[in-house]
C-alpha cells in the first residue's frame, strides 16, 4: 500500500492536532498542597498553595516576598501584570500558583498567578 504525499500531510496534521488536544486535556494542572510545607520532593513541580504575604519588596518590576503558612517560603513573581501587582500587599492572604525552584541552595516558588482570599 502506497501513501501519497497529500495523505501523509493530512495524517501529520491530524496527529499534531491530536497531540495538542491530548496535552490540553491530560495536563493535571498544579498540585494542590494546601498550606503544607514546601519540600525538596516538590522541586520542579507546579503547585497551588496559600498563605500570607510578608517581607514584600519590589525591584525592577518584580515582586519578592515570603509566603507564610505552616512554613515560610521565599516567593518570586517576575513581571506580574498590573492587576496581579495590586493584589500583592504586606499581610494579605493569597492563594498562588507557581513552580517550586531552588536558588542559592534554598527552595522558592516562582509565582505565575495570585488571587486574594476573602
Amino acid at each position: 500500500m502506497h501513501i501519497g504525499s497529500e495523505q501523509a500531510k493530512i495524517f501529520a496534521i491530524f496527529m499534531a492536532l491530536a497531540g495538542i488536544l491530548g496535552m490540553v486535556f491530560i495536563d493535571p494542572g498544579p498540585q494542590k498542597i494546601g498550606d503544607a510545607p514546601i519540600t525538596m520532593d516538590l522541586l520542579g513541580q507546579k503547585i497551588e498553595t496559600f498563605g500570607t504575604i510578608s517581607s514584600l519588596r519590589f525591584s525592577n518590576n518584580n515582586a519578592f516576598f515570603t509566603l507564610s503558612n505552616s512554613s515560610s517560603t521565599k516567593s518570586v513573581y517576575f513581571s506580574p501584570k498590573t492587576s496581579q501587582m495590586t493584589l500583592l500587599r504586606e499581610g494579605e492572604p493569597i492563594r498562588l500558583k507557581g513552580e517550586v525552584s531552588a536558588y542559592e541552595g534554598e527552595l522558592e516558588i516562582i509565582v505565575s498567578e495570585v488571587e486574594r482570599i476573602d
